[in-house]
């Protein structure tokens, strides 16, 4: 059984959801169901990130297309990885602009001779702001559920691998930092914020004799040679590449423990 905790949303979502189904409260013993200022603040950043979407028409029904649907971001980057060239160009003054205008590092982007991207380190961050009390409330269900499905596994004869899934920030902020200095100290922070959450869970599994695998380094690797492993826009979702690296990594992580 391979359960995978992706570290750019998991968190956020875990207290959402489990706020709003009363078994769940229930269940995980949620009493807090409301944080006012942060949830305030995550829909500034939804609102923000909406400014960067194309107006017309058919650039907005793909945008949402691809924001609902892993098969169209699949195709599209098929597509996009096809056709490479006419995507690799963005326009940093827009970005550098929206920035002024919002106050803070909303837009990070970065582009060389072999990567172009967009990346959102300041809403990024507040998915996984671990000095806020709802997205530790989240680490606290995430951990719970990540136990009681070992658990659960495991009294079924059940092998159980977890395996945390890195953010495009994360996996990027070391190569970009070392070319580009535009946006560093947040592109850091958010780095190191992850790198927080990700030892949270990584020392929780081992604690509970529990197989865990973060991926970071992996992925990492690939990006520090300078290979394009998301698309060259603001979406946090891996590339045809850079699914493959993921997907290739863990079913050799899960044949080595089938084997065990």
């Amino acid at each position: 059984m391979v359960v995978c905790f992706c570290t750019g949303n998991d968190l956020v979502d875990a207290y959402r959801l489990v706020k709003n189904i009363p078994q769940w409260r229930d269940l995980f013993g949620l009493h807090e169901l409301s944080y006012p200022e942060y949830e305030a603040s995550r829909k500034n950043f939804q609102i923000v990130l909406r400014h960067y979407v194309p107006r017309t028409f058919q650039r907005k029904l793909l945008y949402v297309l691809s924001a609902h649907s892993a098969l169209v971001r699949f195709v599209r980057s098929k597509i996009e990885s096809l056709i490479k060239g006419k995507f690799t160009h963005i326009n940093r003054h827009y970005y550098k602009t929206l920035n002024q205008k919002f106050g803070e590092f909303v837009f990070v982007p970065y582009e060389d001779d072999n990567v172009c991207t967009v990346f959102t380190p300041a809403y990024r961050l507040s998915t996984f702001n671990l000095n806020e009390p709802a997205i530790r409330e989240g680490l606290r269900i995430t951990l719970t559920a990540i136990e009681a499905m070992a658990r659960l596994a495991r009294s079924n004869g059940i092998k159980f691998l977890l395996v945390i899934i890195p953010t495009k920030e994360g996996i990027y902020t070391p190569y970009v930092i070392q070319h580009d200095s535009y946006g560093k100290e947040i592109l850091i922070r958010t780095s190191n914020m992850e790198e927080r959450v990700r030892k949270a869970v990584v020392e929780k599994c081992l604690a509970n004799g529990i197989n865990c695998e973060d991926l970071t380094p992996y992925p990492r690797a690939q990006a520090a040679k300078g290979l394009q492993l998301y698309p060259p826009n603001t979406d946090g979702h891996p590339n045809a590449l850079g699914h493959r690296i993921i997907g290739e990594k863990i079913a050799e992580i899960v044949k080595r423990l089938v084997n065990r």
